[in-house]
């Protein structure tokens, strides 16, 4: 018999196995209204992924919101660059999955 954890749905069917894929959270970074970059730790543990979020309290941030930052990394190193003028200060959260 087959050992390990295994979780199902009211309805019978398999939810979550040991050999899926979870996402994991690693951290949340504010940009400032620069260019930068910085090592995360964990992030070569997986395939990262990124969300750009603006700042709240700068230029209308719940208005109509088109990212104005593009996020990549690179051997463990996240690093952003704004690809418009305004330049808004974001948030990046960074995980792996």
């Amino acid at each position: 018999m087959p050992a390990g954890l295994e979780t199902f749905y009211a309805d019978g069917t398999p939810g979550i196995r040991l050999t899926d894929r979870l996402g994991r959270v690693l951290g949340t970074y504010y940009t400032g209204s620069a260019n930068g970059a910085l090592a995360v730790p964990g992030l070569t543990t997986g395939t990262p992924f990124f969300v750009v979020v603006p700042d709240a309290g700068v230029n209308d941030a719940f208005g109509v919101f088109t990212p104005e930052v593009s996020a990549n990394q690179s051997n463990g190193v996240l690093s952003w660059t704004f690809t418009s003028a305004a330049q808004s200060p974001s948030w990046i959260t960074v995980g792996v999955f």
